[in-house]
């Protein structure tokens, strides 16, 4: 009872704050509790009462000079500059309010500087947790703090005019989404192991640019489908594996599929950019109409990082259509009549956390769709008549760390 309690408390704090986000959390943790609550109902700050001179510049959102995946650029007071990551995010709130494009970013960067401005985000900040990761060897990838001041703002701009009834509700979840926020109607969910049928890649670890070659030009032996038991059967499958170090980088990338034709792709990611994409935005909106193209859909991963990106899943018409039902807590996944799991995406690491130095160990990722026999003689109508094998492999070197060597291969593998 106490925790219950306590968990109330929270719910009611949350949603009293002035971050949509935290609201909207504050809001399904009620749901959650069986409490509903109302949002707070709070008149329209006098800012919006300003009638403003046209700005030419507000509807231009460069990158600051110098920005690069290095470097947070040149550092100015110009609240434009400091709006930039918020295109999407401000064109879809002018669609979702009365307020044109320049009193919305002059609001959002009003409310940046009123959240500490130079002190909270800016280049000494910056270099100082840079500064910190280095230190501890945390080779990770994070959004940027002006990146994510901007994105703050901006969700408290659209509170203001949320809890002063001047935003279209059904946009709230998008524009959330669109500002860093989850998808709510999503749980979050760790990795699995790798499957044992989803073979390790054997990549080479070698010097020599001719044994390096030699491995690159040998993918097509990789080229293969797995076999898992007599009841299951894969539906579709992505592995990465990589071995990195200081300045090379060994990578081998399989995605199987089945297709009446195979993917013309010189990436990875030319092949996803090819499948039926959903998206995640408060739960998983499809993108294109009908059946998907073999059965199968890329999930693309949302701002917030709700989902893992690029997640191989069963096509929800094609599973609506051969009577199955959504798992209660898998978005991934879907029941049969007797209530067991008839198709799953399994999404899976192997290997622990990439370290660029002295640990040349191989790593992997991937995720792949499976199904009962009896499931796949319903849906393989939709699959495609062929199961493809596409596998690419790819190299950088000591001398050119930035040169980037392919090799792609493609085979039709026999049932």
């Amino acid at each position: 009872m106490a925790l219950r309690e306590c968990l109330v408390a929270l719910a009611q704090r949350m949603i009293q704050e002035d971050d949509i986000a935290l609201v909207m959390y504050g809001a399904r943790l009620g749901s959650f509790l069986e409490i509903e609550f109302e949002l707070p109902d709070r008149p329209l700050p006098g800012y919006y009462s300003l009638k403003f001179p046209e700005d030419a510049q507000a509807d231009r959102f460069d990158k600051p000079s110098g920005y690069s995946q290095f470097s947070a650029g040149l550092w100015t007071e110009d609240t434009n500059s400091w709006t930039w990551p918020l295109r999407r995010p401000l064109r879809l709130l002018t669609s979702a309010s009365r307020f044109d494009l320049t009193s919305l970013r002059w609001r959002a960067g009003e409310l940046m500087r009123r959240n500490g401005g130079r002190t909270s985000f800016g280049p000494e900040v910056v270099e100082a947790r840079s500064r910190t990761l280095r230190r501890l060897e945390l080779e990770v990838t994070y959004r940027r703090l002006p990146v994510l001041a901007a994105f703050r703002a901006f969700r408290q701009l659209c509170c203001e005019l949320v809890t002063a009834d001047e935003c279209y509700p059904p946009a709230v979840p998008m524009l959330a989404g669109e500002s860093g926020g989850p998808a709510y109607l999503m749980r979050t969910f760790e990795a699995k192991p790798r499957p044992r049928f989803i073979e390790r890649s054997v990549i080479i670890d070698a010097f020599g640019s001719a044994e390096v070659a030699a491995w690159r030009e040998a993918g097509e032996s990789a080229a293969t489908w797995p076999v898992v038991d007599d009841d299951t059967v894969i539906i579709a499958s992505v592995a990465e594996f990589d071995r990195i170090s200081h300045r090379r980088k060994r990578v081998e990338k399989r995605l199987l599929l089945r297709r009446e034709e195979a993917l013309v792709a010189q990436e990875l990611l030319e092949g996803f950019a090819q499948l039926p994409m959903i998206d995640v935005i408060d739960g998983l909106v499809m993108r294109y109409d009908g059946i998907a193209d073999g059965g199968v859909a890329c999930v693309r991963e949302d701002i917030a990082g709700s989902t893992p990106d690029n997640l191989l899943m069963l096509c929800p018409r094609l599973a609506q259509q051969a009577g199955l039902s959504h798992h209660p807590t898998d978005p991934f996944a879907y029941l049969d009549d007797a209530g067991t799991v008839a198709v799953q995406t399994i999404w899976w690491r192997d290997g622990g956390v990439a370290r660029y130095g002295g640990d040349r160990s191989v790593r992997g990722q991937g995720s792949v769709v499976l199904a009962t026999k009896k499931v796949f003689e319903t849906v393989k109508s939709h699959l495609g008549s062929r199961r493809y094998a596409h596998v690419w492999r790819s190299s950088t070197d000591d001398d050119r760390p930035t040169e980037v060597n392919t090799h792609r291969f493609v085979r039709v593998v026999p049932d």
